[in-house]
């Protein structure tokens, strides 16, 4: 992650890229069979938010994190990326990270389109087991702007799950060309549901919800 050249190589074939503006760092024995070279070989783990568990110990550098966005960017470029998702996920730590606007300094001069997306509200992992035939659970608030205005009160609690949705539906939905804020709130759990013919239509359950809140704003 720290290495544009090697970010580059392992870009190369891909289309669009997902970031996000703020890493946890974990060190972990290296998996048995695997590139170790010793027994006792360790290796760095990266979060784009917290990990939900701290088996070990966690490092959240601002600085560090500020380094990873820096040599991403500069990766995607030099591998001829054409979108980047950006996932604001600074609100997930205590620490104090860069100003929001640096971001967005480094994405124009970087000169890749963006869509940068915001969650407002604590980041969890769905209660239930997520699967195709849930979907998107929550009851998703989705505005679009092109700044970096303060966003909407926080609201509360986003599932990961919908808001990887959201990145997948934004890849699908929006003007590659145009560079846009996304701000994505929950007000509690979706009461939508759909017969097998209207699912079936879906490349996942409610992900049309999804495509129609992004398009109308």
């Amino acid at each position: 992650m720290s290495s544009i050249d090697s970010i580059e190589n392992r870009l190369q074939g891909f289309d669009a890229a997902i970031l996000a503006t703020c890493y946890a760092l974990e060190t972990r024995p290296v998996t048995g069979g695997s590139y170790e070279k010793t027994p006792n070989d360790k290796t760095t783990e990266f979060y784009m938010d917290r990990p939900r568990s701290d088996t070990y110990q966690v490092f959240d550098f601002p600085d560090h994190s500020f380094d990873l966005f820096r040599s991403s960017l500069e990766g995607c470029r030099a591998a001829g990326i054409k979108r980047l998702i950006i996932v604001e996920t600074d609100s997930q730590f205590e620490r104090e990270f860069s100003p929001r606007d640096k971001y967005l300094d480094m994405l124009n001069t970087c000169g890749i389109p963006y869509a940068y997306i915001r969650p407002n509200g604590q980041l969890e992992n769905s209660p239930n087991s997520w699967t195709f035939a849930k979907g998107v659970q929550g009851d998703l608030l989705i505005e679009r702007g092109h700044s970096l205005d303060p966003s909407s009160k926080n609201l509360g609690v986003l599932y990961r799950e919908d808001l990887a949705a959201v990145i997948v539906q934004s890849l699908l939905s929006l003007d590659w060309s145009i560079n846009s804020v996304i701000n994505v709130g929950c007000t509690g759990p979706t009461s939508t549901r759909k017969d097998d013919a209207a699912v079936a239509k879906e490349w996942c359950v409610n992900s049309e919800r999804l495509k129609s809140l992004l398009e109308e704003n």
